[in-house]
């Protein structure tokens, strides 16, 4: 789906007062916005996007757009919960190079407010 607007509100709209929704997608961490082009024919996706089903590059405004939507976000670097030697055995990076780009391994937290 394009409009990835619409699905953070949908996803916001059934999540339960005060619940809790964990999102991780890939982003484009030296990207300060988002890239989609509309134009890109779906056989391009792969080539645009790092991915055949893949319709966009987040940058680092995925979480203003998660806000946008009502959520309140927190990012939780979570491979710092981990030493270097479990770093090591579970493959997590803080930073690795992803299809052209650089990613992380960030957890976006999302809560909705209670009194909705």
């Amino acid at each position: 789906m394009r409009e990835d607007d619409k699905v953070m509100k949908e996803l916001y709209r059934v999540l339960k007062p005060g619940g809790t929704a964990f999102v991780q997608v890939p982003i484009d961490i030296n990207r300060n916005h988002t890239f989609e082009d509309s134009s890109v024919p779906e056989s391009q996706y792969e080539e645009m996007f790092g991915q055949k089903d893949h319709v966009r590059i987040y940058g680092s405004d995925f979480r203003d757009r998660l806000e946008s939507a009502g959520f309140t976000v927190d990012v939780i670097k979570y491979v710092d919960a981990f030493d270097a030697h479990e770093r090591e055995v579970f493959g997590l990076k803080d930073q690795y190079p992803l299809r052209g780009y650089t990613t992380c391994e960030d957890l976006y937290v999302l809560t909705k407010h209670v009194s909705e």
